[in-house]
């Protein structure tokens, strides 16, 4: 048990890795549906100084499909921190990018450094602990470091089979299939931006291989689960119950 920015948090479903690697222990913390409290809350991991962070895109992918030592109790989906920021397609990238959400309740705008502006089919990546949210009003600021963001470009028009950036993880170029163990699924926002943290799924879902799609998509309002990576114990080459 562990208690961080003021919540209580159990040890109620462990995952845990079987002599891999880097093993990673993941914690589920909880499930999330209220907005912005909770989605606060988890966010707020990202730069907790105690042993816990969300895994990061890449990480949830070794996890996912690399390591069968993972025993998963139930399906679920779960944040990641991996930010990423798109525009609509064929739109270029000006000064900021906004995402409205919530049935036009809420919005994040995120600001783009100029050395990206103009720039079109790209996303940008920002990994933890380099990006955070400022909660004002309704309209919430997503900033980043931009130092630390990272373009990949050919980023998908439309939700589709595509081989994936080596750095990030993120899904990028030509159309693939399902039979190509490589490829990704991008469950993007379609037509659409989109700024936010991207959510991995451990199961599948409505006929789709969640352990494969990436979900650049999912409003911060809907219900969402939290695993954290156990940094103190990562190091561990040993089995958790």
């Amino acid at each position: 048990m562990a208690v961080i920015n003021g919540h209580t948090i159990k040890k109620d479903g462990v995952m845990v890795s079987k002599k891999v690697e880097k093993p990673i222990q993941l914690t589920t913390l909880k499930e999330l549906n209220s907005f912005p409290e909770t989605y606060r809350y988890a966010m707020g991991l990202l730069n907790s100084k105690s042993f816990f962070r969300l895994p990061n895109n890449l990480e949830a992918d070794r996890v996912l499909n690399d390591n069968n030592g993972y025993v998963f109790t139930k399906p679920e989906i779960f944040w990641l921190g991996t930010g990423l920021i798109y525009e609509a397609p064929e739109k270029e990238f000006k000064s900021n990018v906004e995402y409205v959400f919530g049935q036009g309740k809420w919005r994040f705008i995120a600001e783009i450094p100029k050395r990206f502006q103009g720039k079109k089919d790209t996303a940008l990546v920002i990994e933890q602990p380099f990006w955070e949210i400022d909660w004002n009003s309704n309209v919430y600021s997503f900033k980043s470091n931009p130092k630390h963001m990272t373009a990949v470009e050919a980023f998908p028009v439309e939700s589709m089979w595509a081989l994936t950036d080596p750095n990030t993880g993120i899904p990028s170029g030509a159309k693939m299939t399902r039979e190509n163990m490589n490829a990704r699924y991008l469950l993007r926002n379609e037509g659409l931006p989109w700024v936010g943290s991207l959510v991995r799924g451990t199961s599948d879902l409505y006929g789709i291989n969640m352990r494969r799609t990436i979900i650049a998509s999912h409003e911060p309002n809907e219900t969402c689960s939290v695993f954290v990576v156990n940094t103190r114990n990562a190091s561990n080459n040993t089995d958790y119950d």
